[in-house]
């Protein structure tokens, strides 16, 4: 496979067709090969030897393409060269080729650029000799073209691309998509990108059309592109990401658009799902977008991958799979392959890769190794400095990079580069760069970044530089255009008198945050209330400088400081301030405006109801109803208990307990009435109780408990049971079942503590409250103002939600109305091990349920891929202190949503889930069954159909809702989990000095041996954590240094 063999015959074939559509100006295909042979000819007779490097400085881009084409035909090295570069940058790009020959223009000639011979395409056009010229013999293997990139020196790198690698990836890319000559590909990229070789020599190797627009400003408005592809009647484009954000505008976008488009191939840039959904949304999936992968040192593109529709809901698009002949290998820091979903390093293994970097050894042996992958082959392959983890597909997921090189609109830039150019000044001391986006700084190991990002540089001035600093400014900026090209020029200076550290001696990416933010107006205090607020914030802040706009959590506050306002204002004005108004309410005017409005607040104060024969249900109770009335056979919603007795308790005194139980709490003479579709509950006067003697052999004891746990009728008391299994040998073992309708875990402690009280002989304070009055005060609290406005809230949180998570199910059904039968495994993690972790975050008010949350998170990104979910968790729904020692169902499930960025810190990335968290949980008294009915209403049609809200539930229970058992006279017995509620459910128990892990799985989706897998994993995740807090999200997702213990193709899920 020769490229100019290839070209030749296509230009030959070509004949009369259109080559180069330009403004109104056509060139054939005859056309084109003429005036490259006048340079191939005019080259050849300078008997110039083979791979001679030629460099091209033009801007004219058919000009460039008849050099690319002429200088390959004579068997020289084009080499593309920006006439705008600064002089110093042209010299070392010169000085690292010895660069003796170019093609230039009148127009493109630089005179600060001594090169020998500069040759000008006027006058060689102008040669009249039209015969084909007698061509060299090419090889396979030959130098084709030099391009240049940034380099972390402040050197460019060259690199060198071989001849048959160039033609493989076209061949490639012609068969992949069927192009043919009908197709009329876009000319987007510039020529000084090797992706420009893409944009002109498919269309050639095909005999289609290379289409370029009038290159102005003004072509890249919305409007002129949209309509410049339509009437060109484009097929194919290249482009960056960036550039296509052009296309992508909704507001431009019409159903009817680019008639004639099929591909779009994005390139450069990381793609961002979610900007792809207007586009999908509107135009649906007759044009095919493709993300490709890809370096210049591998020639082009090494992977594609063909977006599809759901893929808007992911939170990246994957790189895809490898193209011919080429592996994508992602290996571990031993070279060794890594497992599917860990994450490694990658490289590109294929025969088709550049000839390296000009003249660097010492690079070209560091990046260009020698491997031995799956096949055992030695062979060569190109370690490309990012990091990607291989699905459960086998396609590969690109997720940052180990360096500081990134790509700023499709250009690769090494951050280094650009300071060590910069701190070579005189009058510099030290240089730090940074990308940022508005006032957020993007730190170097994002690696491709979202929206309109530009580069900023810091600096301390050298010592005795009394420059003044506009002027130090001024001189920087002109002596950074001198030697960098305009991509790399920052937009911004700002000089600092030294760099800022934190604690741990690393720079202090926050206080550089705080210098990019525009100076800000300070609002005084307006009126005696707004000055009393602005005297507590200082109080809690430190006396900060604090304006009347600033948000209570913007400057440094938090869901639990703001717990400490809310006191501090109801001292200071008698006022209370309800967390979810409070949220609503984070300026001190805004809460100096509620204050003057609000009068005492008693809207939360639960009264005794008046007696009557039904009471209505709790929002929590009519949603178990409802699941009832669905199944009345499941048992999803049943709470068993089993103890061994290790001590003997007549039978008589168990009833005789049980029986004060219920007369304490009227939830355990609760029935349910349905009277006309309206569903009450009935409050008995007595339940008599009754103790089920059972007996049985030891070996029947887990069959004879799942005989005792059996559907109740909720229009029938009592809704508990109580059972005594007699043993043959052994001891006997106390069984306690009841709905969920009338109780929850901490009503399960309550009865329990209740029972030992009793058992020892204590009195029991009388309850003022039961759960009737609670049931009676929400009813009516629903009808407020307070209750309803919680509803915008979950509307907003919930509105762009992720779809529904994609399992490892390796072959197992998946249906949403199959019966989830279920699993759970008890599991530990060494408390010294938990608490090292949740210490490190006392001193943000995190709590260990927050820390553990974040935790569950990056375990579930790791395990599904995904990075955006809603996660099911409980609160105890105990708003009010008088309800502590009432039994009912009180538990609320809030629907949280968590999004991961696996390039946040950890720590970073558990501060984030505290605050949400803690939101959510301020605005618990919102219903589930209300939350979904609004979002579900606010659905676009035919969007998550069939999807229930989420899939996976977090459960922590904190010391005072563990229902803690063991004592002289009780050991629990351990119960199997009959039903699984949900695919995957972790459930946390913090006792006094241990963490307990339950992990309840369905068997529809996981089996026991996958569940065991997904709790190692899930521990080495705290435990690397727990060891060293300062990892990336993406560094917990490479858990490469234990993976070669797990061998995860011998389990059943699928990896």
């Amino acid at each position: 496979m020769i490229f100019q063999n290839e070209l030749i015959q296509c230009l030959k074939n070509g004949g009369t067709r259109t080559a180069i559509a330009f403004g109104k100006e056509k060139v054939s295909y005859a056309e084109l090969f003429a005036n490259a042979n006048k340079i191939t000819s005019f080259l050849l007779r300078k008997n110039l030897q083979k791979e001679t490097f030629i460099g091209i400085m033009l801007t004219d881009r058919l000009s460039v393409i008849y050099s690319l084409i002429g200088i390959s035909n004579s068997r020289c090295v084009f080499v593309p060269i920006d006439p705008a570069l600064p002089a110093e940058r042209l010299n070392l790009i010169k000085e690292k080729l010895d660069l003796a020959h170019i093609i230039t223009s009148n127009l493109d000639k630089r005179l600060d650029l001594a090169i020998t011979n500069q040759y000008f395409i006027e006058d060689i056009f102008k040669e009249e000799n039209d015969s084909l010229p007698s061509y060299p013999d090419f090889e396979e293997n030959d130098s084709l073209y030099v391009y240049f990139t940034s380099g972390s020196t402040g050197v460019p790198k060259g690199i060198v691309g071989k001849n048959a690698s160039l033609v493989h990836y076209l061949k490639w890319q012609i068969k992949e998509f069927n192009i043919d000559d009908s197709f009329r590909f876009s000319q987007l990229i510039t020529p000084y990108f090797d992706a420009f070789l893409r944009d002109v020599f498919v269309p050639v190797f095909v005999n289609g059309c290379i289409c370029i627009p009038e290159l102005t400003p003004a072509i890249w408005s919305p409007e002129n592109i949209i309509s410049w592809l339509q009437d060109s009647e484009i097929n194919f484009v290249h482009c960056v990401p960036s550039v296509f954000k052009a296309l992508n505008q909704k507001d431009q976008l019409k159903a009817d658009n680019f008639p004639a488009l099929k591909f779009v191939l994005l390139s450069g840039e990381r793609i961002y799902p979610a900007e792809l959904k207007d586009w999908y949304s509107i135009l649906g999936e007759r044009i095919q977008l493709v993300n490709l992968y890809g370096t210049t040192e591998t020639t082009l593109i090494s992977s594609f991958y063909r977006i599809k529709k759901e893929d808007v809901s992911k939170s990246r698009i994957p790189i895809g799979k490898p193209i011919d002949d080429t592996l994508i290998y992602v290996a571990d820091k031993n070279l060794v392959a890594c497992n599917k979903l860990v994450v490694g390093d990658v490289y590109i293994i294929s025969d088709f890769i550049s000839k390296g970097y000009l003249k660097d050894d010492l690079l070209n042996e560091e990046k260009f190794i020698a491997i031995e992958p799956v096949t055992k082959d030695r062979r060569t392959a190109f370690k490309t400095g990012d990091k990607a983890r291989v699905l459960l597909s086998g396609e590969v997921e690109l997720l940052g990079r180990e360096d500081r090189q990134i790509k700023l609109r499709g250009i690769r830039i090494e951050l280094d580069e650009i300071e060590n150019v910069i701190s070579e000044f005189p009058m510099v001391n030290k240089a730090l760069v940074i990308v940022q986006n508005n006032n957020e700084i993007y730190t170097a190991e994002s690696g491709d970044l979202q929206g309109e990002c530009f580069l900023t540089v810091f600096l301390e001035r050298a010592p005795g530089v009394t420059l003044d600093v506009k002027t130090l400014e001024v001189e920087v900026k002109k002596l950074i255009s001198l030697k960098l090209p305009s991509a790399l020029i920052p937009s911004n200076i700002i000089e600092l008198d030294a760099f800022p550290l934190n604690s741990n001696g690393k720079l202090d990416y926050k206080h550089l945050q705080g210098l990019l933010s525009n100076q800000r107006e300070i609002l005084i205090p307006d009126g005696p209330v707004e000055e009393k607020l602005l005297e507590i914030w200082q109080e809690m802040f430190l006396d900060k400088t604090i304006s009347t706009d600033d948000s209570f959590l913007k400057i440094g506050g938090n869901s639990l400081s703001l717990m400490r306002l809310t006191s501090k204002i109801y001292t200071a004005f008698n006022v209370r301030f309800p967390l979810h108004v409070l949220f609503n309410t984070l300026t001190i005017k805004a809460q100096a405006n509620f204050i003057n409005k609000s009068a005492g607040d008693d809207a939360y104060k639960i009264r005794k109801a008046e007696p009557k024969a039904l009471y209505a249900l709790s929002s929590s109770q009519s949603r178990l109803y409802f699941q009832y009335e669905m199944d009345r056979a499941s048992l999803a919603y049943h709470l068993p208990l089993a103890w061994t007795l290790k001590q003997a308790i007549s039978y008589e005194r168990i009833e005789s307990i049980f029986s004060a139980l219920v007369d304490r709490h009227e939830s355990l003479r609760t029935r349910f009435v349905n009277t006309d579709g309206m569903v009450r509950q009935k409050i008995e006067d007595h339940f008599p109780v009754a103790l089920e003697i059972i007996k049985c052999d030891k070996g029947q004891v887990d069959d004879v408990i799942s005989d005792f746990i059996r559907p109740f009728d909720l229009s029938n008391g009592p809704l508990f049971r109580i059972g005594m299994l007699e043993l043959e040998t052994g001891l006997p073992i106390l069984l306690f079942d009841m709905h969920h309708i009338i109780s929850d875990g901490i009503s399960e402690g309550i009865l329990f503590s209740d029972f030992m009280s009793l058992l020892q002989g204590d009195d029991l304070k009388p309850l003022v409250l039961q759960y009737k009055d609670y049931c009676e005060w929400e009813a009516k609290f629903r009808l407020t103002d307070k209750y309803i406005n919680n509803r915008e809230y979950w509307i907003k949180k919930l509105d762009k939600r992720p779809g529904k998570i994609d399992w490892p199910l390796g072959g197992k059904k998946n249906k949403a109305d199959a019966l989830l039968q279920g699993g759970s495994l008890d599991f530990e993690i060494d408390y010294a091990i938990i608490m090292t972790l949740v210490d490190r975050f006392k001193a943000d008010n995190c709590t260990p349920s927050s820390v553990l949350f974040a935790t569950f998170v990056t375990f579930l990104s790791q395990l599904t891929n995904q990075n955006d979910f809603i996660i099911g968790t409980n609160t105890s729904g105990r708003l009010q202190e008088e309800m502590e020692k009432v039994v009912g169902m009180f538990v609320k499930t809030i629907p949280v949503k968590a999004s991961l960025d696996v390039d946040l810190m950890f720590e970073d990335f558990v501060k984030e889930t505290h605050k949400n968290l803690v939101e959510a949980n301020n605005r618990q008294v919102y219903d589930l069954s209300d939350i979904v009915t609004e979002v579900k209403r606010n659905d676009k049609p035919g969007e998550h159909n069939n999807q229930g809200l989420f899939e996976v539930m977090f459960v922590f229970q904190n010391q005072d809702m563990v229902l803690e058992i063991e004592n002289a006279y009780f050991e629990t017995y351990e119960l199997s989990t009959p039903e699984a509620k949900f695919p995957l459910s972790l459930t946390i128990m913090e006792g006094k000095d241990s963490f307990r892990f339950n992990l309840e799985y369905s068997l529809d989706y996981f089996t026991t041996d996958d569940a065991s897998y997904l709790i190692e994993r899930y521990q080495s995740i705290v435990t690397r954590i727990s060891a060293n807090l300062k990892y990336t999200v993406l560094d917990l997702i490479d858990d490469s240094d234990d993976q070669n213990s797990l061998i995860i193709s011998d389990l059943n899920i699928g990896f």
